[in-house]
């Protein structure tokens, strides 16, 4: 299976849990991870707890993520974002961001 597909005019992407989306929105929260990780390392830490079902434990970095529009304005994760976060973000404390797709 071929990591990158097409559906009608938009290329789309699987990643390792099977979850597909189009290949540039999965390029843009990449693209967002990478930039996080570099100017705020703490939001990207929380991020991941975020994504993984913790509470809420900081709201002045919530309110950083929503501002970035990786939270939604409950602080909740949409579930794309939630997927790439899983499968991308590796180690958040050494800010390590993989690619989640399957392998081909």
């Amino acid at each position: 299976m071929s990591k990158r597909k097409q559906s009608g005019s938009l290329k789309h992407v699987e990643l390792k849990n099977g979850y597909r989306l189009p290949t540039r929105l999965c390029d843009t929260i990449l693209w967002s991870l990478r930039l996080l990780a570099d100017s705020d390392p703490i939001a990207l830490v929380q991020l991941c707890h975020i994504c993984k079902g913790a509470d809420i434990f900081d709201q002045e970095v919530v309110d950083r993520l929503i501002g970035k529009h990786l939270l939604d304005e409950s602080g909740r994760p949409h579930e794309t974002i939630r997927n790439v976060v899983l499968y991308a973000v590796t180690s958040p404390f050494e800010g390590i961001i993989e690619s989640p797709l399957k392998a081909e």
